[in-house]
């Protein structure tokens, strides 16, 4: 087993929906758990990124707060095209409280992987880490 979605091992954030400059979208793969990025309640919003090599994504962990459904997909290739779903789930849906929810997943070669946060349970929710697991 191997963990793909860390900075520390060369995963980039190819794209994201919102930023804030003092809670950006890279401190979820940022090794430093204290960190976050900070999502607006405009639902949905997502995050692509970048594994270091391609990989067979087996099971993916998000570590969050306020966070309702999750979608998550692959895309293989130098630049994302078709998108391939590899699970969606719903975070437990308790507002203000530390969720850590992992998924198994239809196992596919990715290269990028897509999270689609559809919902939230609050007006804000923050995203604390993201992992890949191959």
């Amino acid at each position: 087993m191997s963990i793909r979605a860390t900075s520390a091992g060369g995963a980039q954030v190819e794209f994201s929906s919102c930023h804030d400059d003092e809670f950006p979208p890279s401190n979820c793969i940022s090794p430093d758990t204290s960190e976050f990025w900070m999502l607006t309640g405009m639902f949905p919003h997502e995050i692509v990124i970048r594994l270091p090599a391609s990989a067979t994504v087996r099971q993916v962990q998000i570590s969050s707060m306020n966070l309702g459904s999750v979608k998550v997909s692959r895309a293989s290739g130098p630049a994302p095209g078709s998108w391939n779903e590899l699970c969606s789930f719903d975070m437990s849906p308790t507002p203000g409280v530390m969720q850590s929810e992992s998924a198994d997943c239809d196992a596919g070669e990715a290269t990028f992987v897509r999270f689609q946060f559809l919902s939230g349970v609050a007006a804000f929710a923050a995203v604390y880490s993201l992992a890949v697991i191959s």
